[in-house]
């Protein structure tokens, strides 16, 4: 059983740089992960580096306190789709 191919590799501090964001997605591709965790701005930078590859792209939205109002919520998650 291929355990890499159910890991999620991580990273939503944030203080996180972007150079932070490439190591992850690098280390990502290099173990065959399922995907990376990035927080929305680092969402179309994920998306470039991982084009080609069969790594997954995952945010979050409402992160970390989920408690934002529904109007909000709907506002992050259009914006981290584009």
């Amino acid at each position: 059983m291929d355990l890499n191919k159910y890991i999620e590799h991580t990273l939503l501090k944030p203080t996180a740089s972007e150079k932070d964001i490439e190591t992850l997605i690098s280390d990502a591709i290099k173990y065959d992960f399922l995907g990376v965790c990035v927080n929305p701005n680092y969402v179309s930078l994920a998306k470039k580096l991982t084009k080609g590859t069969e790594v997954k792209v995952v945010t979050v939205v409402n992160f970390p306190l989920a408690n934002n109002l529904i109007e909000t919520v709907l506002s992050q998650t259009e914006l981290a789709l584009i």
